[in-house]
């Protein structure tokens, strides 16, 4: 097992040990609920860009004990949050903040509004670069 492996192994380890449901693999799948293409194409936006600009590994619908996140990304010094939540008002995030990233593992939470997104992909792609504002 080489360094990566092992410090990713232990992220999973620690998301694991803190209720989070996440698979070994990267993993993109649809929400059972009311998704909407839109939502579900910006989500596939954002682990592609997550995955091959930043190298997180990344899952979706990630289960806990407060409720499912849209996208989970890992990598071996970092672990985030990604929301794509439509028209969110200050309570939505503050409520996610504190689901999602008090007191658990993820450092971040990053909230991308799918309305506020182009239509075009390359500038979806560029888009959701901008919201979550890592560098590669």
């Amino acid at each position: 097992m080489t360094k990566r492996q092992q410090a990713l192994w232990k992220q999973r380890k620690e998301l694991a040990d803190s209720g989070w449901n996440v698979k070994k693999r990267d993993s993109v799948h649809f929400n059972e609920g009311s998704e909407t293409l839109n939502h579900a194409e910006l989500k596939l936006v954002t682990c592609w860009y997550l995955k091959h600009e930043l190298d997180y590994r990344v899952d979706t619908e990630v289960e806990l004990n407060a409720g499912e996140v849209d996208v989970l990304a890992y990598n071996p010094e970092d672990i985030i949050v990604v929301e794509i939540e439509t028209n969110a008002d200050r309570a939505t995030i503050t409520d996610k903040i504190k689901r999602y990233i008090t007191d658990e593992p993820p450092r971040d939470i990053f909230v991308i509004d799918p309305v506020e997104a182009p239509r075009e992909l390359m500038q979806r792609y560029e888009f959701v670069a901008e919201e979550i504002g890592l560098e590669p």
